[in-house]
């Protein structure tokens, strides 16, 4: 069994000084904690996923949204953004590329 003074030397850097544990990221979110991390509501999150504003896989019965999708999502909204405000083309039709724009429910088009 190791003394706590061992242990506490073990949370040290060779210099003496404590070493900070670092907060993680996680890779994958579900949509409800993606929408809060984003701020928005549940149901405007699931018309992103569904309408592929924002990748998402499933894993068995649930949905995942990976944490870079997420920051694709605000990438792009900023670059969208900013080339509005300098009167740039988006690189679409504003209703094709601006989030909670009418979308085409993808599960009601004819096969």
């Amino acid at each position: 069994m190791q003394s706590r003074s061992s242990d506490a030397a073990s949370d040290n850097h060779a210099d003496g000084h404590a070493i900070k544990p670092q907060p993680t990221r996680r890779l994958l979110y579900s949509v409800e904690e993606a929408a809060n991390l984003l701020g928005i509501g549940r149901t405007f999150m699931f018309q992103l996923v569904a309408t592929g504003e924002i990748d998402s896989f499933k894993v068995g019965k649930h949905r995942k949204i990976p944490v870079g999708a997420l920051d694709m999502y605000i990438e792009r909204l900023r670059d969208e953004q900013a080339a509005a405000a300098r009167g740039a083309p988006s690189g679409g039709q504003p209703s094709d590329r601006m989030p909670g724009a009418a979308q085409p429910d993808p599960r009601k088009q004819s096969r």
